[in-house]
């Protein structure tokens, strides 16, 4: 066992963080991602597991620096390092019996780079296993910049490399909208839905969801229900649409109306009592950047939104 490999481990087992990267200066890596339907749009790249080939999303709402099924797990000879209980679904409101395990994977090749001993969650994911998830904590510590509109992925920004995307972006009519990071660590920017003005999660994934009290607070009248969601212990929420467009304003850009917003309790989905402090007024997603052109660069902590209407790249 690597002494990198033993730092991990410790790391989890005294509960702190553990993401293994280097602290060198490196220059950022370019590649391509492709939209893939799976429970909704999702950002996909191709990566190898311990030189297998693989597909991982590009997750920013999953709280985690990694996530691969058990039997994937097993064959990229994943060092499990413990149990952490009951967690994922093999199907729709079934809850996996193999729970969730925490472990090292000892390499991890995403591009042209190649990352040593990183943290994994092991957990079942409903549908064909065929994909992982690269989540909040990879993300952040690959800086990482999402570019819908040229579909591609850039890996190790630079704050320099922001001020140039920023420079860029601006002066093709883009608005940048600062994002702060939540108690959770996720990604989130103020918006507001007619009057009430709360945070939502920047989520890379699915679609534009509104929680059912951010909705109620703004008076959002519910329409029919589009589907019923099944949250990663097994909990079963229905998702309302919008009984009329709704328009939301982000700093110094406002949308046109939204015809497509789903409104969900995004306590029950995630099975977790609300709190009076849990304020998250919901997700805009994959859908939502897409339509409007989006780069996010997680690096820098800035949401870039094309102005509706202006012509750009």
């Amino acid at each position: 066992m690597t002494m990198v490999r033993m730092v991990v481990i410790a790391a989890f087992a005294f509960g702190a963080p553990a993401f293994c990267a280097s602290s060198r200066t490196v220059s950022p890596v370019v590649l391509p991602f492709a939209i893939e339907e799976i429970y909704g749009k999702r950002p996909v790249v191709a990566v190898r597991l311990n030189d297998h080939p693989f597909k991982m999303v590009i997750h920013s709402n999953a709280g985690f620096s990694a996530q691969l099924p058990h039997d994937v797990a097993r064959r990229a000879a994943v060092s499990i390092v413990r149990h952490s209980g009951d967690f994922g679904i093999e199907g729709p409101g079934k809850v996996s019996v193999l729970g969730r395990d925490e472990g090292v994977l000892p390499r991890l090749q995403v591009g042209s780079r190649t990352y040593s001993d990183v943290a994994v969650s092991v957990f079942e994911t409903p549908g064909e296993q065929s994909t992982g998830m690269l989540g909040l904590d990879w993300i952040a510590a690959r800086r990482l910049v999402i570019d819908y509109p040229r579909h591609r992925i850039v890996l190790d920004s630079s704050a320099k490399d922001g001020i140039r995307l920023r420079r860029t972006l601006v002066g093709q009519g883009y608005r940048a909208i600062p994002m702060r990071r939540n108690a959770d660590g996720r990604y989130t920017v103020a918006v507001t839905l007619e009057a009430t003005t709360r945070p939502m999660t920047v989520s890379t994934v699915a679609g534009l969801t509104i929680d059912q009290t951010f909705a109620r607070a703004a008076g959002v009248e519910l329409g029919v229900v589009i589907n019923d969601d099944y949250g990663p212990r097994g909990a079963k929420v229905s998702t309302y649409a919008t009984r009329r467009p709704i328009t939301l304003t982000i700093g110094p850009w406002r949308s046109t109306p939204i015809a497509d917003a789903g409104v969900l309790d995004n306590a029950a989905y995630m099975s977790k009592p609300r709190s009076p402090e849990d304020g998250n007024g919901g997700m805009l997603g994959a859908d939502f950047l897409i339509a409007n052109r989006a780069v996010v660069d997680f690096g820098s902590g800035v949401l870039y939104l094309r102005r509706p209407g202006h012509s750009s790249p």
